[in-house]
């Protein structure tokens, strides 16, 4: 581990700290369950690698089962969920030929938040069940942030839609803030244990949390049906976006960081704040050299887009706007 936090082998005239700047957790914990497991008069550390991230595999799609079962009250969309993972493994995953991938070991500790966290926000849980869900939420909320170093984008993704689901009360509001702390939890953990690593400080995930933590009490004055009420609500989103925005721009200009730029300009194009020239470099090349129907896969992704995205509109769209009618009109 010494000779990995001060290398000065792989950059010539300069010693850096190679588990930090390759995020080479994943190694570490595996070279960790190597040696612990007694493994090496048993197989090669390559193979024992590579068994463990296909192991983890498994595991991602156990947790995408499980979660589509708990969504929907039935095993058979957990099936039909994991069926069509592996007929789309092209895009879902790129253990094929990418092996040490971050992603490979990031995304099934993803999944299994994401379960968890499902089955920690339904309602009528049990106290047992709803504690086992919060921890598996905590465990599986750091060790995703250690794997990866563009989790926490993804964690923001995640406390936007969860912003949104409590400010139209679709979901408990005390959950929703204890998962908030998870966030806020997580963050420093890593801080610390990554070597105080300054682009968890100007993440856009601490700022939301902090955001959200400090306008918890104007919320706690909005459900209440009125028209002052509804206002109140517009004035809460308004208030947290401001103050999510304004803790970032000064984060940004207090702490030296190296952040990923790049990443928040693709979220703010997914997110239709931002654009482009309109097509990716790539295929505007395929475009170009008239060669698109020698890709039969392109019209699969445009078929398969547009029928199962308006099916899914159709069944869930409808009850969800619905309810959020329903519970803005309270």
């Amino acid at each position: 581990v010494y000779e990995l936090t001060h290398n000065n082998k792989t950059v010539s005239l300069k010693t850096i700290n190679a588990v930090q700047q390759m995020t080479l957790y994943p190694e570490l914990i595996a070279s960790v369950l190597y040696q612990a497991s007694g493994s090496e008069e048993v197989i090669e550390p390559v193979y024992f690698y590579i068994g463990i991230v296909f192991g983890l595999q498994g595991i991602y799609v156990t947790a995408l089962f499980v979660t589509s079962w708990v969504m929907s009250g039935t095993w058979l969309a957990g099936m039909l969920t994991v069926a069509w993972f592996i007929i789309n493994r092209t895009d879902t995953t790129r253990i094929d030929y990418s092996i040490p991938s971050r992603e490979n070991w990031a995304l099934p500790y993803f999944a299994c938040q994401v379960a968890a966290l499902t089955g920690y926000l339904k309602k009528n849980l049990n106290c047992s069940a709803e504690k086992f869900c919060y921890l598996l939420v905590s465990a599986s909320t750091y060790t995703f942030m250690m794997m990866w170093e563009y989790s926490h984008y993804l964690l923001f993704v995640q406390a936007v839609s969860l912003f949104l689901l409590d400010s139209f009360a679709l979901a408990q509001s005390e959950k929703v803030h204890e998962v908030y702390k998870i966030y806020m939890f997580s963050l420093f953990l890593g801080y610390l244990l990554q070597f105080e690593n300054a682009a968890l400080l100007v993440s856009p995930l601490l700022s939301l949390v902090a955001a959200l933590m400090l306008s918890k009490y104007l919320q706690m004055n909005v459900k209440k049906g009125t028209f002052m009420s509804r206002l109140l609500k517009i004035m809460y989103v308004y208030l947290v976006l401001t103050v999510t925005l304004t803790l970032n721009l000064l984060l940004k200009m207090f702490v030296p960081h190296k952040e990923n730029e790049h990443l928040l300009k693709f979220l703010e194009i997914k997110l239709g704040l931002n654009t482009t020239n309109g097509e990716p470099l790539k295929e505007t090349v395929k475009l170009e050299d008239g060669r698109i129907g020698e890709r039969p896969e392109i019209v699969y992704h445009v078929i398969h887009t547009i029928l199962l995205g308006s099916l899914a509109m159709c069944l869930e769209g409808k009850s969800l706007i619905i309810q959020c009618l329903y519970n803005f009109a309270e």
